[in-house]
């Protein structure tokens, strides 16, 4: 299954099923946390719980989902995947 983003990246599950970020798959993964479509960013947000991403720019965004999502759903796996990469928000 594929995903295309508004920007027009392609986003493959693959990477989530053996575990891996890369460099490159970071920048089309922090895209998804501002796609329009609520399961894209809940996607992301169960991605980060599972693979315990700490990248900096991650965490900014699970913030910012945290801070402005309006779906409470999407706003409850951002804290989630805050908790599971063990980081503490004031």
């Amino acid at each position: 299954m594929r995903h295309s983003c508004e920007t027009g990246c392609a986003v493959d599950p693959t990477w989530f099923v053996v575990g891996i970020m890369t460099a490159k798959l970071l920048v089309a993964f922090l895209r998804c946390f501002d796609d329009e479509f609520a399961e894209v960013r809940t996607e992301a947000c169960i991605a980060c719980s599972r693979l315990r991403i700490r990248d900096d720019q991650v965490l900014t965004k699970l913030t910012s989902l945290i801070r402005n999502d309006p779906i409470d759903h999407v706003k409850a796996l951002a804290i989630q995947g805050l908790c599971y990469c063990s980081v503490v928000v004031d």
